[in-house]
């Protein structure tokens, strides 16, 4: 490359100062030519390039390069650009170009707005993403909407435009019809014309005015809902009579439905009382309802009255009948007639007296259950056969009283035996207690324990066996007949010892229906009392020994747990149930070792209530007379009722106490 250039190169002049730029060219090198001194001009040569920078004042001095400068008002600063883009323009902090006046005529494509945010603008055709440009249409400006070829609208790549008779696809977006809800139906804003929007109920039901006559085509028709059923003519009029028929209570009669009753031949009116109930005559009972008349609450009973018995099931052994909770079902009662009752949860008795009018069945243990087996072996039926070596009789106590003297009691006072010093009992051809003259009729306020026996003249032989109880026998003069011999007495020492063959005397006992206290006071001697069947009326007395044993579980399941591992009694059950569903209590007579829940067959199985929840139900059950288990007593509790169910009861579901001996 060489730089300057010879103005003529044929035959010489001047150069030509230039500068060649490597393709060829040469480019003129300008001067600034000015005289020192007149007619004397210098050259300048041009200084060499300086480097330039932003923010350079007004220069001073020569400076010489090859930039595009911008002056902003106070500075000088370069012109920017790159070998790619070529000149950069900056919009400034928002990058914003604001047109104050004149109008875009036209823009070409766009291929980059930018951003907005931070995002870049999207243009993508049909696509919304997260830098879709969103624009803001004021209310006064007028927008006008392209919807393309087919007239279309599209969200989320969906159209909203839809054919006639088009198919419905899975996913296909629209535009919500919105209606206004107006719980009681009236007329909005607006006059008639104008647009208005679609009304609703509460239920969101829309309100339609049918103008006009409406079609239904052919189709099922169900008793699910109501039908209003236009009707003329005859049904028409068939419907009005029947409606004037209709009438509120105490409503004067006008007119009604006259109800007629077939006796299987005529038709019979049916009539009313004054009080309008219908009158109802059940001459023969046909059906098995028994007839009778119906009664208020707390009327009074009269004799002759007649009702409509309420019939039970007998049913020897308690058992559940066909059908399931919740069905009708009869009452059961025993072979006696005795109802079935099922006690659920405590009963609480009021305060109350009690009387010895019923049978009262005591839980008794310890001495006091001893003293009442005790009192109980000397009883005998009539007949009855008597073991010497082992039957049982119970002593009759007596006062000793040497000489027989008048006793302080009046006639018609309860006395006692009274014997001598030997022992013997003091007896009178009356019979002993008050004196009275053969044959003497006994009055109305008699008084004194008459001793009553069988006249036998002649001593014979009773029908009874040997060792049978029998009556006492008198002879023809009404002396009583006794056999005394020498190895034996019919008197006895407190505390002498039993031995066989001892003879005695049958202790005689005073009736009582109702049991009440005797005259006399404490540590006198009284009889003992029975009632009109004969049973001495004992009294029980606790004690602070002995009694039941008892087991319990306050989680008893599917497996098995010992009550007792040796034979034993249960005398009593409390069981509570304290799931939502009813629970089974399994007893079985065997130890635990041997029972498997599921396959060993229970002796007992007792249901346990539930009340439907958690609160608990159960069963208390006394057995006073005890439950024999001649090997042992092991219980578990199932969800099932068969012999098979081994269905586990949740924790502490059920909640058992069993008292045994």
């Amino acid at each position: 490359m060489a730089d300057n250039t010879l103005l003529n190169s044929g035959s010489g002049g001047n150069t030509l100062r230039t500068l060649e730029d490597g393709s060829s060219i040469h480019w003129p090198v300008g001067v600034v030519a000015y005289a020192t001194t007149v007619g004397t001009p210098d050259v300048l040569t041009v200084p060499t390039a300086a480097a330039l920078a932003d923010n350079t004042a007004n220069p001073t001095t020569l400076l010489t390069g090859a930039c595009l400068m911008n002056f902003d008002g106070s500075t000088w600063d370069r012109v920017l650009g790159d070998s790619t883009d070529g000149l950069l323009v900056n919009l400034g902090t928002n990058n914003n170009v604001t047109v104050d006046s004149g109008t875009v005529t036209t823009v070409s494509t766009v291929t980059n707005l930018a951003q907005m945010g931070g995002v870049a603008i999207s243009l993508n055709t049909g696509v919304r993403d997260t830098g879709t440009q969103r624009v803001t249409i004021a209310t006064d400006d007028t927008v006008t909407v392209d919807l393309g070829a087919n007239n279309d609208v599209t969200i989320d790549n969906s159209s909203i435009v839809k054919a006639e008779d088009a198919v419905h696809s899975t996913g296909d977006a629209g535009v919500m019809a919105l209606s206004v809800r107006n719980d009681t139906l009236a007329a909005l804003a607006g006059t008639d014309g104008d647009y208005a929007p679609l009304q609703v109920n509460a239920s969101g039901a829309l309100y339609v005015a049918v103008d006009g006559t409406v079609t239904v085509g052919s189709h099922a028709v169900t008793n699910a809902g109501t039908f209003a059923v236009q009707v003329d003519g005859d049904a028409l009029t068939a419907l009005q009579l029947i409606d004037d028929a209709v009438h509120s209570e105490t409503d004067a009669l006008s007119k009604g439905l006259l109800i007629a009753l077939d006796d299987g031949t005529d038709a019979h009116f049916a009539q009313a009382n004054a009080s309008g109930h219908l009158k109802v005559d059940i001459a023969t009972d046909t059906v098995g309802i028994g007839g009778g008349t119906q009664y208020a609450e707390d009327t009074a009973h009269n004799t002759g009255d007649t009702g409509t018995m309420a019939l039970s099931v007998r049913n020897d052994t308690l058992a559940a009948l066909a059908g399931t909770d919740g069905d009708y079902a009869p009452l059961q009662v025993n072979a006696t007639g005795a109802l079935y009752v099922s006690v659920d949860g405590t009963v609480t008795v009021g305060s109350h007296a009690v009387t010895n009018a019923g049978t009262f069945a005591v839980q008794v243990d310890g001495d006091a259950l001893t003293a009442l087996q005790l009192i109980d072996d000397p009883v005998f039926a009539d007949d009855a056969a008597f073991t010497l070596t082992s039957s049982k009789v119970s002593m009759a106590g007596a006062i000793r009283d040497d000489a027989l003297t008048t006793l302080t009691a009046v006639e018609g006072d309860a006395v006692p035996l009274r014997v001598g010093s030997t022992g013997a009992l003091h007896v009178t051809g009356a019979g002993g207690g008050t004196q009275y003259a053969v044959n003497d009729a006994l009055g109305a306020t008699a008084t004194g324990t008459l001793a009553l026996a069988s006249r036998d003249d002649v001593l014979t032989t009773l029908g009874p066996a040997e060792g049978d109880a029998t009556e006492l026998r008198v002879s023809a003069t009404g002396s009583l007949w006794t056999k005394l011999d020498s190895n034996s007495t019919v008197v006895h020492r407190e505390d002498d010892a039993f031995a066989s063959l001892d003879e005695g005397i049958a202790a005689m006992v005073v009736r009582k229906d109702t049991l009440s206290s005797l005259v006399g006071a404490n540590q006198d001697w009284s009889p003992m009392l029975t009632n009109a069947d004969g049973a001495l009326w004992t009294q029980p007395a606790p004690a602070t020994t002995g009694g039941l044993s008892f087991f319990k579980s306050i989680d008893l399941d599917e497996s098995e747990e010992a009550v007792k591992a040796t034979a034993g009694q249960v005398y009593g059950i409390i069981a509570i149930n304290l799931a939502s569903s009813v629970r089974y209590l399994k007893i079985y007579n065997a130890t635990v070792a041997t029972v498997v829940v599921g396959t060993t067959v229970p002796d007992i199985t007792i249901p346990l209530p539930t009340q439907g929840d958690t609160n608990g139900a159960g069963a208390v059950i006394s057995w006073p007379m005890g439950v024999a288990f001649s090997t042992a007593i092991t219980v578990a509790a199932t969800t099932g009722v068969g012999d098979a169910d081994a269905g586990a009861p949740g924790a502490n579901e059920v909640v058992v106490t069993v008292l045994y001996k």
